[in-house]
């Protein structure tokens, strides 16, 4: 079934006689050139276009008292003449009473003339104002839930012409939810059905779409090409002198996104924000633990390592791990473990063992470690020293050591939820719960304040950043 909705204008007369006004010649959206329509009456015109090219079976009209008086008898007189003159089948007539005080039960009265399989097409020319609105209104909540907008238009009375809207006004909606839908959560399918011709934003969603693919499925190694590719497209466009409305919506939506990922440039630490800021908190985790070492030791450069070292890694590391991230996790927040130690009995450091001794380090340290922890706690004993592929750090060890803090804690978290822990699984639990004395953990830990810890992290990261630039 397809429902016709309308606001029905008052009946207008001649001045100063009872006589209805001339009948006027509109010329319509289709139809071939010098297609044309009569109408006298405010909705006369589309509703007969509409009648004729699209089809109704219902015309569910919004009437003020003013309008139910004088004009919704002549309006249903009218459609039945016309309807009779073209041999078309007359729709059936519901009429919805509207005053400003009853606006919420004339739309919900609307709404139930409207059943899940109908289709339904606006005149928008009738009416006050605020009956325009809640048309728009109507529309777009019929639309959401699952009725389809088949056509729109309004009569100009200027340049005596039918206007197809459908696509211009009420289409441009879709595109504006789809931007936002695009920038809060990286979906492009809305834009794409509005935009799929445009090869400009076609490229831009393409972008967005293979860095929300890869978010989405945990493809951290792909990032930073993709990175590369959407701040390359994100760059501002001169339009033209006279530009399409969907070039004018494409600028302004690069903008928002320029805004929403901080001066333009999409890093890591970006997507981090825009996961976290949008509850993609396990995203948001997972990024956090296999990109930032990344960014901390080779964009930033807070910690940077011995060449030889990274060559030494590269070929110990798996195929499928970034060599920033290993580094990290497996060397420098283990660096009394197993690999480390086997590291330096390779190289033969026997300067860096005895320099751990001579800065107070104990054998036991350095054998049998409580837990990885104590690489943090006691970094001050060893960074520097002779043979530690680790000492030419940009930052203060104490900056250093609350940076590894906060990775090795949310790495932790990451760990308990891909397992699904309710606390980490570690031996030396009670030493582990109060090295993170501060933080939440094990049941205790929320949404809210995880997000809070890798956002402070977050921050604490540019911090340090902006403390070296100065």
């Amino acid at each position: 079934m397809r429902k016709l909705i309308l606001a029905l204008s008052t009946f207008k007369r001649k001045r100063g006689t009872c006589e209805p006004v001339d009948s006027t010649s509109y010329t319509l959206p289709c139809g071939g050139q010098g297609a044309c329509i009569q109408g006298a009456q405010t909705n006369d015109a589309p509703v007969k276009y509409l009648l004729k090219y699209v089809g109704a079976d219902t015309i569910i009209a919004l009437l003020t008292p003013e309008a139910k008086e004088d004009g919704w008898q002549q309006f249903q007189d009218m459609v039945r003449n016309y309807c009779e003159k073209e041999g078309l089948r007359c729709p059936e007539f519901k009429a919805v009473e509207y005053s400003r005080e009853r606006d919420g039960k004339a739309l919900h009265e609307l709404l139930e003339e409207v059943k899940p399989e109908d289709e339904i097409c606006l005149d928008t020319t009738g009416g006050f104002r605020d009956l325009s609105n809640l048309l728009l209104l109507t529309a777009r909540l019929a639309e959401f839930r699952g009725n389809r907008l088949c056509k729109a238009v309004y009569s100009d009375f200027q340049q005596f012409e039918i206007r197809d809207v459908t696509a211009s006004q009420y289409g441009m909606l879709d595109v504006i939810s789809g931007m936002g839908e695009c920038v809060a959560y990286g979906q492009t399918r809305q834009l794409r059905e509005q935009w799929g011709g445009i090869g400009e934003a076609k490229e831009l969603l393409d972008a967005m779409q293979n860095i929300t693919d890869a978010v989405t499925l945990c493809k951290t190694h792909d990032l930073g090409s993709l990175y590369t590719v959407l701040n390359d497209k994100l760059k501002r466009s001169e339009l033209p002198e006279d530009p399409d409305i969907n070039l004018v919506l494409l600028e302004q939506m690069k903008r928002v996104f320029r805004r929403e990922f901080g001066d333009g440039r999409i890093d890591d630490v970006a997507v981090i924000r825009w996961c976290l800021e949008n509850r993609m908190l396990q995203q948001a985790i997972t990024l956090y633990v296999e990109r930032m070492p990344r960014w901390i030791m080779r964009e930033k450069k807070l910690l940077s390592v011995d060449p030889d070292f990274e060559r030494y890694a590269q070929q110990k590391k798996k195929e499928y791990q970034d060599v920033c991230e290993f580094i990290f996790t497996e060397y420098f927040l283990r660096l009394f473990g197993g690999w480390y130690k086997k590291y330096a009995r390779e190289q033969k450091l026997e300067d860096w063992q005895g320099g751990a001794y001579r800065n107070g380090m104990t054998r036991e340290n350095l054998n049998r470690w409580r837990f990885e922890g104590d690489a943090i706690l006691d970094m001050k004993k060893w960074i520097d020293l002779p043979g530690s592929p680790f000492r030419h750090q940009r930052v203060r060890v104490a900056q250093l050591q609350r940076i590894t803090k906060d990775y090795w804690y949310i790495k932790e978290q990451r760990n308990r939820y891909n397992h699904a822990l309710r606390e980490p699984n570690k031996k030396n639990k009670e030493a582990v719960k109060q090295f993170f004395a501060g933080y939440q953990w094990g049941e205790s830990v929320t949404v809210e304040g995880l997000t809070k810890t890798i956002t402070d992290a977050l921050n604490y990261l540019e911090d340090c950043v902006k403390g070296i630039q100065t």
